[in-house]
């Protein structure tokens, strides 16, 4: 998958995490902290479906990629620490 295909998923993860959660917009910063902001808002939310894929049988490899991809599109992120954690501890 391309980087340009990866951004527009975590677009889309973003979009659809802020409709399910209406009221809950950042607050008004400067363009490149907002921009550094969603960037950590996209890791978290893919940390977090790979979390929740962990759980679920047979989705161990969906969850494993999730987090490689959280650790390759946003490495500075305090979520790629995450991502990085669970797959040492998969032993990945």
């Amino acid at each position: 998958m391309t980087a340009v295909a990866h951004e527009r998923i975590a677009r889309q993860l973003i979009s659809a995490e802020a409709a399910s959660r209406p009221g809950d917009e950042l607050p008004a910063l400067d363009p490149l902290a907002q921009i550094g902001a969603e960037r950590d808002r996209a890791a978290r939310i893919l940390v977090r479906d790979a979390d929740l894929r962990l759980g679920q049988p047979g989705q161990e490899a969906r969850a494993i990629e999730a987090y490689r991809t959280a650790l390759r599109l946003f490495p500075n992120s305090p979520a790629a620490k995450d991502a990085a954690r669970h797959l040492k501890n998969a032993g990945v």
